[in-house]
């Protein structure tokens, strides 16, 4: 079980973790893990893909047309794939030190854990914030241009 900790000081009676607790704590980073695995896959994938469409656009004859088309979604790839990268890992921070911290009963560990879970949440929770935003404008933008029409 991992020590009670204050949340005022760091130490005292204020909260505790049961086994079940841990238990949980314990397969939630595995889970994390998986994911955040399977995350820098993914961006390893995003950006394979944008060093190599150039490559792939020319080989199907679309070198001429687009040529400026290419280097934009190349740098677009490599910003998303940079973007994507931070949550992953932070995912991946967080599910590596939850689990040494239930395996080792460490009160530390498992609060720099959950820092990391915290970073990660928030990092998506701006990211989506950001998004919404920008699909309010595109449909503002699109109602304006579509009664101007």
């Amino acid at each position: 079980m991992i020590d009670p900790i204050d949340s005022s000081s760091g130490s005292g009676s204020g909260l505790s973790v049961t086994s079940q607790g841990a238990s949980y704590l314990k397969e939630t980073g595995g889970w994390a893990k998986f994911l955040s695995i399977l995350g820098f896959c993914f961006v390893g994938l995003m950006v394979i893909v944008a060093l190599f469409l150039g490559t792939v656009m020319s080989t199907i004859g679309m070198e001429q047309q687009i040529a400026g088309f290419q280097v934009l979604v190349t740098v677009v790839y490599l910003l998303f794939a940079a973007l994507y990268f931070f949550p992953i890992l932070y995912l991946f921070r967080f599910a590596t030190k939850v689990t040494a911290a239930v395996k080792s009963n460490d009160t530390v560990g498992l609060t720099s854990a959950l820092e990391n879970l915290k970073s990660h949440y928030k990092f998506i929770g701006l990211l989506t914030a950001i998004i919404v935003g920008l699909y309010g404008v595109i449909l503002v933008i699109a109602l304006v241009i579509g009664v101007a029409m």
